[in-house]
């Protein structure tokens, strides 16, 4: 049965929230969680509740001398106690192991997925359906680094940027969100917001949309030079082209690799070790490298 995975490509920042700087040695980072114990009876554990029922965790980290290879996992449980998760080398059927414990047969549903994480900010994530998103790991990382907060932003494809510079774009939608400081609406400030539309829509003049202006808008996914605005999280946009009435959603142009196996156990096979990411890298290396060139905020 042949087996078909998504993996996308992202940035990601560490950025200290007091120095507003640019963390680079994301290793360390890594090497101090991965101290932590798995098993759950223990403090300072290295898992985390996503919510009642849902609990995620790095299973297994490697280090190489291009980047940090992660294997998370992604539990649903039912008031499980103990040490379950395995200490990230033993393999087992977690599945097989709760329900017998349990005296059950729905003790937990697992997913697993690989990432990894490049010297140079690239992260190439193991897209499934149920397993851990990029949202949620950015989550789990700024739950044991209280210091920091985490920017993990998808990278777009170029013919974004190219409809941008032929003029074929004629709206531009953005939702955008504003983290509230208080429960009263700011009219100064827009702090007490929690998202708002701003839409850029084609005019007369040539160049209603700087070609600059949006590759720093949507690479970073801050607004900014807004006034007011600066500095929302964009959330969500849609595009609109000069030949289509129906709104594009932004991910369309996010850079993505589609990759079919002939069974699971080659697909498992193969993405469980760096060289299949290090081929992912290389196939987009020179985009990647003058797009990652675009953001200099932290330089």
């Amino acid at each position: 049965m042949r087996k078909t995975i998504n993996f996308g490509f992202y940035t990601i920042k560490a950025i200290h929230k007091k120095e507003n700087r640019q963390e680079k040695g994301l290793t360390l980072f890594f090497k101090e969680i991965g101290q932590r114990p798995l098993n759950i009876e223990e403090q300072n554990h290295r898992y985390i509740y996503l919510s009642n029922e849902n609990i995620i965790t790095i299973a297994n980290f490697e280090y190489a001398s291009n980047g940090i290879f992660l294997k998370l996992r992604k539990c649903r449980s039912k008031d499980i106690k103990g040490s379950f998760l395995g200490d990230g080398n033993q393999e087992y059927d977690v599945n097989q192991v709760l329900n017998s414990n349990f005296h059950r047969e729905d003790s937990t549903t697992i997913e697993e997925s690989f990432i990894k994480i490049f010297n140079n900010g690239v992260m190439v994530f193991q897209l499934n359906k149920n397993s851990v998103t990029p949202n949620q790991f950015k989550y789990y990382l700024e739950e044991y680094l209280k210091e920091y907060r985490f920017e993990i932003l998808p990278i777009y494809r170029n013919d974004l940027f190219e409809q941008l510079e032929k003029g074929s774009i004629k709206e531009v939608l953005l939702k955008v969100g504003f983290n509230p400081k208080g429960s009263k609406f700011n009219l100064e400030s827009h702090s007490g917001a929690t998202r708002i539309d701003v839409i850029f829509r084609k005019s007369h003049s040539k160049n209603f949309l700087s070609l600059q202006y949006f590759k720093e808008l949507l690479t970073n996914r801050k607004t900014s030079k807004l006034g007011a605005l600066d500095n929302g999280s964009i959330e969500e946009a849609n595009i609109t082209l000069n030949n289509n009435s129906s709104p594009i959603k932004l991910e369309h142009y996010e850079l993505r690799e589609k990759q079919e196996f002939k069974s699971n156990e080659i697909a498992n096979s193969q993405i469980s070790n760096h060289s299949f990411f290090d081929s992912l890298l290389q196939k987009h290396s020179n985009f990647l490298r003058e797009y990652l060139a675009r953001d200099t905020r932290y330089d």
